[in-house]
């Protein structure tokens, strides 16, 4: 995926849409973001963690349809 930050395109390799926040946020905060919290864009996230992640994510994906 490619995003335009300073008028250039930048490469990430694989994200989810769920990681975009963090890749706006870590933008327009000049980078601190992702040091201050984790962004898994950035680094893979241990199985577990991400697993509970990913299924916190989908239990609000699925009460937003409702």
């Amino acid at each position: 995926m490619f995003f335009f930050e300073d008028g250039r395109a930048v490469h990430y390799d694989k994200i989810h849409h769920y990681d975009i926040p963090d890749l706006i946020l870590n933008y327009i905060t000049g980078k601190s973001h992702c040091r201050d919290y984790p962004c898994s864009f950035k680094a893979p996230r241990k199985a577990l963690e991400k697993k509970e992640y990913e299924n916190a994510y989908m239990t609000i994906m699925a009460n937003a349809m409702k």
